[in-house]
């Protein structure tokens, strides 16, 4: 299928709703009867047309080659393809079982997963940059330790599974959740290579297919910046784990109020960023709903901003998420 521009698609599904609109304003009705002339309980007016099963005398007549208009719109619909300065072409529905707005939603379908498969390969490289600074690993390498042998894991939002390399031995199994049907195979790729055995399901932090109480300790490392609700899906985690069972978490945050430079940034850039990359908010700071949910006694966590020196943030490709919210939150 030829890619289209954002404009192009646009003009497609302008296309598609008008003519979605005629379809619905010609299309022939329906009489109710109880002769079942097409097995469904109704007859037509192109069946009575047909010399099939007549209406009702009671019933008023159709208006006379209603599809005449329906046929106007498709060939004008086919010529704003035409028009499209990339030279895409509309694809036309060939009968009644796949209409234009079916069309129009496999464009859309297509469209998203060639969106999430690029968001995959872009975000998997950017990964391994980051986990490639000493700082991460170092404060990685202590997060983790508080995973015991023969926990039971689970992973939210695991991405290209980068966290695997920081279990070790410990958990020979991990479940996890991703939303990103993309990642699927990268994630299962980083588990042959630290042989771990990784059951992934498609879904959402906020509706995790697990039982109460049944997990020993939830994974969580740059999810919350992406949720559709921080209270929800820390809500989730804690229903999940057992009592004893630890939420770790490390969070990109809105910058600290004295770094003026990088709050900027961060409120510029955060439309773009929430755009290009699933729904990631720059200025989230999910620490407070964490310690809301789980009990400020029961929360272990530091906030503080990566390679921080006295000339200001760190720069590209990461220095937006610079700002780090690292912690342990028990039952």
């Amino acid at each position: 299928m030829i890619s289209c521009s954002k404009f192009c698609v646009a003009v497609w599904l302008g296309t598609a709703l008008a003519l979605r609109t005629a379809t619905l304003r010609t299309t022939p009705r329906r009489w109710p009867t109880r002769t079942a002339g097409n097995g469904r309980g109704f007859v037509t007016p192109q069946m009575a047309l047909d010399g099939g099963p007549k209406p009702p005398q009671r019933m008023p007549q159709a208006a006379p080659d209603a599809t005449q208009p329906l046929e106007t719109t498709r060939r004008t619909a086919l010529y704003a393809a035409g028009a499209c300065a990339c030279g895409c072409g509309l694809y036309l529905a060939t009968s009644d079982d796949e209409t234009f707005v079916d069309a129009a939603q496999i464009k859309l379908n297509d469209a998203a997963k060639a969106r999430d498969e690029r968001f995959a390969r872009v975000m998997s490289g950017g990964m391994r940059d980051y986990e490639g600074w000493e700082e991460v690993r170092a404060f990685k390498t202590d997060l983790f330790a508080h995973v015991q042998k023969n926990d039971d894991v689970v992973e939210i939002g695991i991405g290209s599974a980068p966290n695997l390399q920081y279990y070790g031995s410990k958990a020979k199994r991990v479940r996890a959740v991703e939303p990103n049907a993309a990642f699927f195979d990268l994630a299962a790729t980083q588990a042959q290579w630290e042989d771990t055995t990784l059951d992934v399901v498609q879904g959402v932090a906020e509706a995790m297919p697990f039982e109460d109480n049944s997990v020993d300790v939830v994974v969580g490392t740059m999810v919350l910046c992406s949720v559709t609700s921080v209270r929800k899906a820390c809500e989730e985690v804690k229903r999940v784990l057992k009592p004893g069972g630890r939420y770790l978490f490390t969070e990109h945050t809105r910058a600290p109020e004295d770094w003026r430079l990088l709050n900027a940034a961060q409120t510029v850039m955060d439309p773009l960023q929430n755009a290009l990359a699933n729904g990631c908010h720059l200025r989230r700071d999910p620490r407070p709903t964490i310690e809301r949910v789980f009990g400020t006694g029961n929360v272990d966590a530091r906030s503080f901003v990566l390679s921080n020196t006295q000339r200001g943030p760190p720069w590209p490709p990461h220095f937006l998420l610079a700002p780090h919210l690292v912690g342990v939150a028990r039952v």
